[in-house]
């Protein structure tokens, strides 16, 4: 669970389990409203955001456990029916159920237009696919053509085609069977290597365009869904893709050349037996509706039960130190539990609907072949048709039945690809809101003079955390932010790199509001350390020129110098060459800050941003990195969020946010004059005072 924003009595969640469950929303919100302190819950199954109003002396993380052993509870048993509201005013529950998605237009189409730049290999593909299948109808015909040679004698085919002896026309159907069998493996080959070659380059080109695009979005849109969402959208619905690509088509073909091949057969024996088939199609047809319409609603319910299990180990997995300190390890195993159970019981549903569609087919086809073979005899005993055309009918028929029930197969795993094919097209119709405008101006950082100006800002629209917010950070100069949680420090720097635009007011460099700028240009000119440092699957050098690839290495040891960073690495078994894991996992959190420091070092941009980048580091080295980048500091205009003090003691200008406002501001000893709230931290930090604790107000206050 991540906290949205926080503010007394009022906190906003993203859960990712409550996200598309509409019946996880509704037991969630009744079991937090059986609770006395509880005011209102709303629950957002289409984001996946909750949002719990309580009594305001509760603490955040007392919230936190409610919510918590709210969605526990609710996982592991049914959903609640109507709860009896506690005491004193009705709590209310919003809920914004997920909109039925209206199916993106054709998404086979769209599919085989992706296609179109591999025309030679699709060609290819199904040329040697759709040969290859017509050519298995050979062994039927030279059974039966065998059985005319040992009871017709000199009245066969062959022997009309001058083959007279019965020697010659064994030998002559011996030559074709070998040459039939020899082409038809060629073939095979072909289409199996063109098919797999033609699934690889589809995925990738899916894949770089999914994730390109991806990049593109903005970051709202990107948080809105949990990351292993994304990481199955490109990699599971991918697969699942590439493996329809790969044997999707087969059936297809197979269906259409053994339609073909009985169909010439059956008009040039018998076509009585021709009409006689076209009496399968409304039958067959009928129960592909009846059962792959519902079949597609259970594969979707399924899906989103199989996403959401992996949403969940996805986090448990993420925050496995915390469920072990808590020795929750239990609990959170009966969470994974029953959300398994419930991914299995739509899974079951969806399972019972697809067994059931081939075996129909079957019992359709099957009666038709039933009364085939019986009109068959009977025009044998007739003298009507003879026992090699009879055999060659028959085998062409119980071909046909196998291609339908292999075709039924194929539509049913089209269903489950559709489901992937809606989701990753979704995801590229999505469009970023935050972008350029069309006459965009470049980003040119003449003095990194920055103002807000009359800014009104909230993460929803029930919700501010600004309201006519009036800052300015001076050109060339260092500005301290501090403030409790919730106060809006974070966010305040989000505005400056524009992920998020501002509702009123603006936000403006030199002058220019940042709207009618280049995005690019933008994030270009603005180098940042936030609280969650990222260190890529690399080297240490690697990752120290992220943003200038082409840096030397004498700039690279110089920004980790800067950094305090020089002297750890060094102590590593290849220096700057050591290779660290995606996240940086075998370093400290100390160590992973300072390569970030020294990566914004290097990246020399006139607008540094720091969110709590020394949070890590210990006294001592925090004092030698604050000393070191006084110069790399000097004439940029730089921001400093910071929960430690000391960090922006020497800033030029230091904000105090509460609530969403300016509270104070001021240089470090004018504000410890004024004795505020800035004055309370910092007596709280030295432990010159205890804290003060705010006088709480009578119940009937509040």
């Amino acid at each position: 669970m991540l906290i949205l924003s926080e503010l007394p009595g009022r906190v906003r969640w993203h859960v990712p389990v409550l996200r598309d469950n509409v019946a996880l929303c509704v037991s969630t919100s009744g079991w937090l409203q059986s609770l006395a302190d509880v005011r209102s819950v709303t629950a957002n199954a289409r984001t996946g955001n909750l949002l719990l109003e309580f009594a305001r002396h509760i603490p955040t993380d007392e919230a936190g456990r409610w919510l918590q052993a709210a969605v526990n509870r609710a996982l592991v048993s049914p959903p609640l029916p109507v709860l009896q509201p506690p005491p004193g005013p009705t709590p209310t529950t919003t809920l914004t159920p997920t909109p039925s998605q209206s199916p993106s237009p054709d998404p086979l189409k769209r599919l085989l237009a992706r296609t179109q730049p591999y025309r030679p290999l699709v060609t290819r593909m199904l040329g040697a696919s759709f040969t290859n299948r017509v050519l298995d109808s050979a062994p039927p015909i030279m059974i039966g053509a065998g059985i005319d040679v040992a009871t017709r004698g000199n009245s066969t085919l062959l022997a009309k085609l001058g083959l007279r002896t019965a020697k010659s026309q064994w030998v002559g159907l011996g030559i074709v069977g070998l040459t039939v069998w020899a082409v038809d493996s060629v073939l095979e080959y072909v289409h199996r290597r063109a098919a797999a070659e033609l699934a690889d380059v589809v995925r990738n080109d899916l894949r770089n365009e999914l994730y390109a695009h991806m990049q593109r979005l903005d970051v709202a849109q990107f948080e809105s869904r949990d990351v292993s969402s994304w990481v199955n959208l490109i990699e599971g619905d991918l697969a699942r893709i590439h493996s329809f690509i790969k044997d999707g088509s087969d059936p297809i073909v197979t269906i259409a050349a053994n339609g073909l091949a009985v169909a010439a057969t059956f008009l040039t024996l018998s076509p009585i037996f021709a009409v006689a088939q076209l009496l399968l199609a409304p039958p067959v047809l009928l129960a592909s509706k009846e059962l792959l319409g519902p079949l597609t609603e259970k594969l979707k319910a399924a899906q989103r039960d199989s996403e959401r299990l992996s949403a969940i180990i996805h986090g448990n997995l993420s925050g496995l130190k915390t469920i072990n300190s808590f020795a929750a390890q239990e609990i959170e195993a009966d969470h994974v539990a029953a959300a398994g159970q419930a991914q299995i019981q739509s899974a079951r549903l969806a399972n019972e609907l697809s067994a059931q569609y081939v075996p129909a087919l079957t019992m359709i086809v099957g009666t038709g072949f039933t009364a085939s073979l019986a009109y068959g005899v009977k025009a044998v005993e007739n003298g009507t048709l003879s026992p090699g055309s009879f055999n060659i009918v028959g085998s062409s028929q119980l071909r046909l039945l196998a291609a339908i029930g292999y075709f039924g197969t194929s539509l049913e795993n089209y269903q489950r690809t559709s489901l992937s094919l809606r989701r990753v097209f979704a995801a590229l119709d999505t469009q970023p809101v935050i972008t350029s405008p069309a006459h965009a101006l470049p980003m040119r950082a003449r003095s990194g003079d920055i103002t807000l100006e009359d800014v009104t800002f909230g993460y929803a629209p029930d919700h501010h955390v600004f309201r006519k917010l009036n800052m300015r950070f001076p050109a060339g100069q260092t500005v301290g932010i501090v403030g409790s949680s919730g106060a809006g420090k974070t966010t305040l720097l989000k505005l400056l790199l524009r992920f998020y635009d501002v509702r009123e007011g603006s936000v403006r460099y030199d002058g220019t509001d940042i709207r009618d700028m280049q995005l690019d240009s933008l994030r270009s000119a603005i180098a940042m350390v936030s609280q969650e440092v990222a260190v890529f699957a690399g080297t240490i050098r690697y990752n120290i020129a992220y943003a200038r690839p082409d840096a030397s290495d004498a700039d690279i040891q110089q920004a980790a110098e800067v950094a305090e960073a020089h002297d750890f690495i060094m102590s590593m078994p290849d220096g700057y060459e050591t290779l660290v894991g995606y996240g940086g996992h075998t370093l400290s959190a100390g160590q992973r800050q300072r390569l970030a420091i020294a990566r914004v070092v290097l990246a020399d941009r006139p607008i540094l941003l720091f969110d709590e980048a020394t949070s890590a580091l210990d006294y001592e080295t925090e004092a030698a990195v604050q000393r070191s980048l006084r110069e790399v500091t000097s004439d940029r205009t730089t921001i400093i969020v910071a929960h430690r003090l000391s960090t922006i003691r020497q800033a030029d200008l230091i904000y105090v946010l509460d609530d969403g406002c300016v509270r104070e501001q001021g240089r470090h000893d004018e504000l410890l004059d004024a004795d505020g709230i800035y004055a309370s931290m910092w007596r709280v930090q030295t432990g010159e005072a205890p804290p003060r604790r705010r006088r709480r107000l009578p119940k009937d206050a509040r």
